[in-house]
């Protein structure tokens, strides 16, 4: 299922296809929701993941969001646009009925880093949130980090894509997102996309080329 601008999600979601993965760390009254099967998997890729990063000394990877109602995602694109000006915000945050949020495929990731409190002094209060005892919940992790570099080179075996890579600025109409993935079901096909350097777009598109070549 692909789903940006030009193909909105505009049914409602059945509560019957979604769990509840977690509860954010930093918003202490908010629920995290996802798609059921990829539930499954995303449990598998966390564990994975935070034993890379426990082996080697990394920050720990928490799901920071899954699925979102049309009115929240409404909210996030309202903050932005106040916060940073329209042009900017549009090419950060999907519209309502444009956002992978909907469907409950869409995750984004965070990390929690140890760190002294003195940190507060230097931090960006959206990016830094302070959990006591020296942790810190640090939203949208950078391309650099570790852990971001094993979520985008290993998340293919779960079926999970990297879905705002960098250089696909132009295709996707928006920023790059390193903390961003996608399920998208397969293994099998998400190996294809990570393996031929695909956002989800070119890889739908070049199978509907596929198609049109056999008729």
């Amino acid at each position: 299922m692909l789903v940006n601008k030009e193909n909105p999600f505009t049914r409602e979601i059945n509560n019957n296809d979604l769990v509840l993965f977690s509860k954010s760390l930093y918003e202490k009254s908010r629920q995290i929701y996802i798609e059921k099967r990829c539930a499954l998997y995303l449990r598998r890729m966390l564990n994975d993941v935070n034993e890379y990063s426990l082996k080697h000394g990394y920050n720990e990877v928490v799901l920071d969001e899954g699925f979102r109602t049309r009115e929240y995602q409404m909210e996030i694109m309202g903050y932005y646009k106040e916060a940073e000006g329209a042009q900017k915000a549009e090419a950060r945050v999907a519209p309502a009925d444009a956002s992978e949020h909907r469907t409950g495929l869409g995750v984004d990731f965070s990390l929690i880093i140890n760190a002294p409190r003195s940190l507060r002094e230097n931090a960006d209060d959206h990016l830094y949130h302070y959990l006591g005892n020296d942790r810190w919940y640090k939203v949208d992790p950078e391309e650099d980090d570790p852990e971001m570099k094993w979520l985008r080179d290993n998340s293919y075996k779960y079926g999970f894509i990297l879905r705002y890579p960098k250089g696909k600025e132009e295709v996707l109409g928006y920023m790059m997102e390193p903390w961003h993935f996608r399920f998208v079901g397969s293994p099998e096909v998400a190996k294809e996309i990570f393996d031929k350097g695909l956002t989800l777009e070119e890889y739908v598109n070049s199978k509907v080329k596929k198609l049109e070549r056999k008729f």
